[in-house]
């Protein structure tokens, strides 16, 4: 008795492996978005600008979506934090590292077309999350409203803007000063000083 229910079992689960499953590419989302490029570029170790010029994908039918490609060559234009790449950087299938989200796909992956311009901040990091996050914002071009979900798109300045520093606002003995505190602590240096001798 015990030999004929594992054959059973054995049976159903084939039969449900042969069952035809839905594709990928038939869900419609909601797809998990794509990290604020503004508040991983604050920490981020590398901040660049590129243009894509190239795809780097075989696979057929990119055209018929737009010709969007999550492999393909960035120009570098410019290299805002972080070591030089080079002229020219390779992204193939660069995963932004951000928890899933949506129902569609897994870690959201850095999706562009030949001709944009994007701003790509690698390995920052979001209060309360320990893995490393990277993500992309537009200069030039659109990005896709399913593969990069609320990207953001920025000019050149709100890039460089975004890629800045926190300003330090700690004194020297490492508490926060009010700008009373400071005003004062200005006045008295003024009053102490000595003239020159």
């Amino acid at each position: 008795m015990r030999r004929s229910g594992w054959v059973l079992l054995a049976v159903t689960l084939l039969g449900v492996a042969g069952l035809p499953m839905p594709a990928a590419a038939e869900c419609i989302g909601p797809w998990t978005p794509m990290p604020s490029f503004s508040a991983i570029a604050r920490n981020a170790e590398r901040v660049i600008i590129g243009t894509v010029i190239e795809d780097l994908e075989s696979t057929a039918g990119g055209e018929e979506q737009g010709g969007i490609t999550a492999s393909f060559v960035l120009e570098v234009d410019a290299v805002l934090r972080g070591p030089e790449p080079g002229e020219l950087l390779k992204m193939d299938l660069v995963g932004t590292g951000a928890r899933r989200t949506g129902e569609c796909g897994g870690t959201p992956t850095i999706f562009a077309t030949v001709g944009d311009q994007i701003a790509v901040a690698f390995d920052g990091h979001l209060p309360g999350r320990l893995r490393p996050i990277t993500a992309a914002a537009w200069v030039e071009g659109t990005p896709d409203e399913l593969a990069a979900a609320k990207a953001e798109v920025l000019s050149i300045d709100e890039v460089r803007h975004a890629t800045a520093p926190l300003p330090d606002t700690s004194t020297s003995d490492g508490e926060s000063a009010s700008p009373i505190d400071r005003l004062v602590r200005f006045m008295l240096k003024l009053i102490v000083r000595r003239p020159d001798v």
